[in-house]
């Protein structure tokens, strides 16, 4: 349904002569005098929203200090990629009631460095037929802890055969000049016993 002012041809004295303006439902006239509908403002709108999401979600991203890994063996980058690499190397083989280990090592990427007055620890989640000498280790318990790398070896023992998931969280924090994060790195090492 459209409807129309009504044109007017020869306006009285003193009167302004308006133009016919012809309008369907739902149409607007923007502040710079351009017709639009609500369909276009509707999605200006949800352009708008949607773009500022993205934004948020992005923010979050970079202020959240944890981040999750797991793996089996090789390299992980942290969240980031950009403050820490984490290798984590796992035994070649394991036989029933007989101890291994597994070693996660933490390198700094530069100019980041590992802070050493934090409480780090590296916690082992109990689970059934896995034993542990230490359920957690901290900072004296590592191979090596300085600025630059650390290294924790996780010893176990496995009771029976078959496959078990050892999981794990390594909780440290990582500087630059005068900002430091804390992370918590959930760690799942996939063995075998034999």
């Amino acid at each position: 349904m459209t409807s129309t002012l009504p044109h007017l041809n020869n306006p009285p004295a003193g009167r302004v002569q308006y133009e016919s303006l012809r309008f369907t439902p739902g149409q607007r006239t923007t502040d710079n005098g351009q017709r639009t509908t609500d369909n276009d403002m509707n999605e200006r709108n949800l352009s708008k929203k949607l773009l500022s999401a993205v934004a948020c979600l992005a923010l979050a991203g970079t202020l959240l200090p944890t981040s999750d890994a797991q793996a089996n063996s090789g390299e992980t980058q942290d969240d980031k990629g950009e403050r820490y690499v984490m290798k984590i190397d796992k035994p070649k083989s394991v036989k029933v009631g007989k101890e291994a280990s597994y070693t996660v090592t933490i390198s700094r990427t530069e100019p980041w460095h590992i802070n050493q007055e934090f409480p780090t620890s590296l916690k082992v989640t109990p689970a059934d037929g896995v034993t542990y000498p230490k359920v957690k280790l901290k900072k004296g318990d590592a191979e090596k802890f300085s600025e630059a790398e650390m290294v924790f070896k996780v010893p176990f023992t496995l009771a029976k055969k078959g496959s078990k998931d050892i999981e794990s969280q390594l909780t440290f924090s990582i500087c630059i000049e005068s900002q430091c994060s804390r992370v918590k790195e959930k760690i799942k090492v996939a063995v075998r016993a034999k």
